[in-house]
């Protein structure tokens, strides 16, 4: 009995010495050019991606950081660029075949700039839709965009604003971005989420359903949201462009769902300190109102129903 307890004793520091020293045996970082190729294909953009390491015990391979290249319509500075990349992999697979299956992704820390030009189109708009060309004697399949799927996504402790190559709008920054999208795929719909605090004030909170992805134009995918938003600073975050003499702390709740051209919403909408002159003063009292609007996203412009 005590030699089997010893054989036990030894063959699980074994086990232990070889999970400890695969991680410097296998040079993971060899994968890089292929993971980066299939990103790219997948996002119709170029994906750079800093050295690989892998982690055992997590069954993930990290990156130092990321780049996605922006939309050359739109210039030069990087689409996307963050921190550090967390590749979840499924582990026996990689480990008996070097065969690199990916089951979720966490990008760390990142910084996101959303643009929009005169004409509607987004600097997102061709992301998963419009791969680089295969070169020419490449298979056929290599020629097809990625269809890239995998079970969660997440995005922590993000950065992203919002503006327009036209007219005064301020951009619309939020910090502290968290999304999670679950059994991602670009063909059919998959549930996400987001919470996001308004620089200047306010929370944002986002729950629902998008997909599938619109292969000619990522912002024209169909969305169905539920929208809360709180305590909105209307003057500080730059909401109030438009009318600059209007200011207070804005609460909303509702739900809405867009084709990609017409967003329909409807819900409460509560103010308070609500000041719509230049020489007005604040309302004491808080405003509330059940709306529904009909909005078209390229042309900025709508109809309120309710």
């Amino acid at each position: 009995m005590k030699r089997i307890v010893q054989w036990v004793g030894i063959s699980f520091v074994l086990l232990i010495l070889i999970v400890v020293s695969l991680p410097f045996l296998i040079n993971v970082d060899q994968f890089r050019p292929t993971l980066q190729s299939d990103l790219s294909n997948a996002l119709g953009r170029e994906v750079t991606l800093g050295n690989l390491r892998l982690k055992i015990l997590t069954g993930e391979v990290t990156a130092d950081d990321l780049s996605v290249a922006e939309d050359p319509a739109f210039g030069k500075p990087a689409f996307l660029r963050a921190k550090s990349l967390h590749v979840g992999v499924e582990i026996w697979p990689f480990l008996l075949s070097r065969k690199l299956i990916v089951t979720d992704l966490l990008i760390d820390q990142p910084e996101i700039a959303l643009v929009q030009a005169r004409a509607g189109d987004w600097n997102f708009s061709g992301l998963g839709g419009r791969s680089k060309a295969a070169p020419a004697g490449a298979p056929s399949s290599a020629r097809m965009p990625l269809d890239l799927s995998v079970k969660l996504v997440k995005i922590s402790n993000g950065r992203l604003s919002m503006t327009r190559t036209v007219g005064h709008w301020k951009p619309l920054a939020l910090e502290q971005v968290n999304i999670e999208l679950r059994d991602f795929s670009r063909t059919s719909a998959f549930p996400f989420s987001l919470s996001a605090q308004v620089r200047g004030g306010g929370t944002l909170n986002l729950d629902g359903k998008a997909g599938p992805i619109n292969p000619a134009d990522s912002a024209m995918t169909p969305v169905r949201v539920s929208l809360k938003v709180t305590q909105l600073d209307l003057a500080r975050s730059g909401m109030n462009d438009v009318a600059p003499d209007v200011s207070g702390l804005a609460s909303f709740d509702g739900s809405g769902e867009s084709d990609g051209v017409t967003m329909r919403l409807q819900g409460r909408l509560k103010a308070d300190k609500l000041k719509l002159a230049k020489n007005g003063t604040p309302s004491t009292r808080t405003v509330e109102a059940d709306f529904s609007v009909q909005h078209d996203l390229r042309k900025h412009s709508g109809v309120v129903h309710k």
